[in-house]
């Protein structure tokens, strides 16, 4: 009995000491399960990653010619009353990937990434500041996929005083603005230019 006490406790050493070092590889601490339990609402750092899929179709996608390169569409991003995407670190946790978002829904096939720092970082467009896109996790349900959403909301200082939303011509740009921030995780846009770009 002693031995075999012996054998399980290496076995269990072993382990554990390997799921820490995969948790460090990704940035979490041994104590990651415990302290990301699903369900319950956690602050998002910045540097962290967020996530949310697309469809591969010239009708959900734009041509930049500042950029030169496809961005999603505006009307694809629409803030109802917030913008729904996915915490890339909670899915790393369970193991998942990009295409996890997905959802086993075939018309989706492009994972694109925004980086939180950018999304909460002031930047001056025009004559208006706008100071950051709150993001905040807000699971929906405990499986893996529904414990890693997360919503970002307008930013406060593009909405008017007694209203709740942006004028339309500050949405369509807030929209503009964030969809040039995204790069791509899973797949791809389409990469051939439109006639005459």
């Amino acid at each position: 009995m002693g031995a075999q006490s012996k054998y399980w406790r290496n076995v269990l050493w072993i382990s554990r000491r390997a799921a820490g070092k995969g948790f460090q590889l990704v940035g979490l601490s041994r104590l990651a399960l415990i302290a990301i339990p699903c369900g319950k609402s956690l602050p998002v750092p910045n540097g962290d990653k967020l996530w949310r899929r697309f469809i591969d179709s010239k009708a959900y996608w734009t041509w930049d010619d500042d950029l030169k390169r496809w961005i999603p569409n505006r009307h694809y991003l629409r803030f109802d009353p917030e913008l729904s995407v996915f915490w890339n670190r909670h899915l790393t946790l369970h193991g998942l990937g990009p295409e996890s978002v997905l959802d086993g829904d075939p018309r989706f096939t492009v994972v694109g990434e925004l980086d939180v720092s950018d999304l909460r970082k002031e930047r001056h467009v025009g004559d208006l500041y706008d100071l950051y896109f709150p993001v905040s996790h807000s699971p929906n349900d405990l499986s893996e996929i529904g414990c890693a959403h997360c919503s970002v909301y307008w930013p406060p200082t593009a909405i008017p005083e007694g209203a709740e939303i942006p004028t339309k011509d500050n949405q369509k740009r807030l929209q503009t603005e964030m969809a040039r921030r995204f790069s791509w995780v899973h797949g791809a846009p389409p990469r051939d230019k439109p006639n005459g770009s």
